[in-house]
This record gives C-alpha cells, sequence and structure tokens, in this order.
C-alpha cells in the first residue's frame, strides 16, 4: 500500500489541535511521517500514533462526472471541506 501524497490529518504539538495535511514520506522502521500542512508552509516529522491517514472508500475508482463530494481547498487558510462537483 502506498501512503505517499495521501490526505491525512496530523496532530501539531505548538496548538494541539489536529489540522489536515498531506503525507510525504513514511518511514515504517522508526515509525515516523513527513506531512505537510494544508494551507500553510510548514511541514514536520511526525510519530504515527500523531498521523491519521484518510481511509480511501472501497469501490470506488474515479468519480463519475457530476457526483457531489466535499474537498480541501489547498488556497484556503482554514483546511475546512467544502462541498464540490465532479467535472
Amino acid at each position: 500500500m502506498t501512503w505517499m501524497q495521501r490526505p491525512c490529518k496530523a496532530f501539531h504539538w505548538k496548538d494541539k489541535k489536529w489540522y489536515h495535511a498531506i503525507l510525504n514520506s513514511v518511514d515504517l522502521d522508526t515509525q515516523e511521517a513527513e506531512v505537510s500542512f494544508i494551507g500553510y508552509k510548514e511541514k514536520g516529522v511526525f510519530n504515527a500514533i500523531f498521523v491519521k491517514p484518510f481511509k480511501i472508500p472501497k469501490g470506488v475508482k474515479n468519480f463519475e462526472p457530476g457526483s457531489y463530494c466535499e474537498a480541501i481547498y489547498n488556497g484556503s487558510l482554514s483546511s475546512k471541506f467544502y462541498s464540490c462537483q465532479d467535472k
């Protein structure tokens, strides 16, 4: 299973909150992951207990045109999910 470039949530130690992020790399030996926070320029390396990858829905290969979904707009500083429609 590939984990790179997968969306996740990571616990930021400074303000003790979970934020949306992207997995950049995973070291299985040390159980650490490097993540980039969505909407922020900050990157960090965290122990696996502080990173939670989003599950990939079963049976979903591609969205059909016109499908409704929720997505994170990476230009937003809030890293909130927004309603969207696949074109």
